[in-house]
């Protein structure tokens, strides 16, 4: 799955050519749910794979390019929002699932066998509504020692734990999060670099 079309026209050659079943999730952690779950319910995967664009959390300027697989997601914006920030939502009698260890999932490729194969980890937050500025890309890293920003991450890491699904997902940087002058961002490169990684991990994963 990807959130948009033109990030699926960029790793489209691939999975046709490992005869993948493919969708467009949407943008943002509802649409995500809703479309992943009749996914499942139609096509019964053994494995997810979900691929995108990303922004990357960091103290300065400097952009880092890079590909990276989920360590774990969280939905960093769940809760009860504040002058003062984020405060966890709890609600007694009833748990909250809002952190999901995907390396838990990995039972055909452990960790250690993705880093020997040279994929990079990270942990990744969800947001529904994307940084737009550097104070509060801070604030959510910081908050949740979180590397990577996207909209999708959780959202399909919670349907895939009800259905006892495994997920794998893969960002591109794009960008830095909070950054919002667009001329800086560098989406064309962020996905030839998916393209080549969806590639190699498929690869990794159909030996």
């Amino acid at each position: 799955m990807t959130p948009t079309h033109f990030e699926l026209r960029a790793i489209e050659k691939v999975i046709e050519r490992y005869n993948c079943t493919f969708a467009i999730s949407g943008v943002g952690p509802v649409e995500t749910a809703h479309r992943l779950t009749r996914l499942i319910e139609a096509e019964r995967p053994d494995v997810v794979l979900m691929c995108g664009l990303g922004g990357l959390y960091c103290k300065d300027n400097e952009f880092e390019p890079g590909v990276f697989v989920a360590e774990t997601e969280i939905l960093a914006d769940l809760g009860r929002c504040t002058m003062d920030g984020l405060l966890p939502l709890e609600i007694e009698g009833q748990g909250l699932e809002q952190c999901f260890d995907l390396s838990m999932g990995w039972t055909m490729l452990t960790k250690d066998d993705l880093l020997s194969q040279g994929f990079s980890t990270a942990r990744m937050a969800t947001v529904s509504c994307v940084s737009a500025d550097r104070a509060r890309a801070q604030y959510i890293s910081g908050l949740y020692r979180v590397k990577v920003e996207n909209m999708e991450g959780a959202s399909a890491a919670l349907v895939c734990s009800h259905y006892d699904i495994c997920l794998f997902e893969i960002r591109a940087i794009s960008n830095i999060a909070g950054e919002s002058d667009h001329s800086t961002w560098k989406i064309e490169t962020a996905l030839n670099r998916l393209s080549e990684e969806v590639d190699r991990f498929l690869g990794f994963l159909y030996t």
